[in-house]
């Protein structure tokens, strides 16, 4: 499969994902579905992505919630919060799905170093190393 087309599915999936999470606060509060949207909507406002109303992501949430008879009633606060949730879902999961595109640099090799400056030491298993040492070369 290519890789645009996995993407391409992995947009539809979380977006639909997503609106599932919607449509479950909306319609059953206290379920475990419901959790992840109501911890958005909990959360601190500055801590939520922003997406600007006419990016592509935000525009294909809003047609999903005013597609969706459980969800174009809900008042303007929520549908816009609803609609920021279902953005931020569908940009997350696809820039992940095309992070592991064949042909790309893998991100784990540098993930797993850790932050820059700080000194990377591995060691085996159960032996005691010299935490004071740094790797050297040669």
């Amino acid at each position: 499969m290519l890789a645009s087309q996995r993407v391409r599915k992995q947009i539809e999936s979380s977006a639909l994902g997503a609106l599932g999470d919607v449509v479950a606060a909306n319609q059953r509060p206290a379920s475990p579905q419901a959790d992840a949207f109501n911890a958005y909507l909990n959360s601190d406002p500055q801590s939520r992505p922003q997406h600007a109303a006419d990016s592509p992501e935000r525009r294909l949430a809003a047609e999903l919630i005013a597609a969706d008879s459980r969800t174009n009633s809900m008042d303007p606060v929520r549908t816009e919060r609803a609609q920021e949730y279902v953005a931020h879902a569908v940009v997350f999961d696809a820039g992940a799905e095309a992070g592991r595109a064949p042909g790309r640099p893998s991100q784990a090799p540098a993930a797993a170093a850790g932050p820059v400056g700080v000194p990377v030491t591995a060691g085996k298993a159960g032996v005691q190393g010299d935490k004071g040492r740094t790797p050297s070369i040669g």
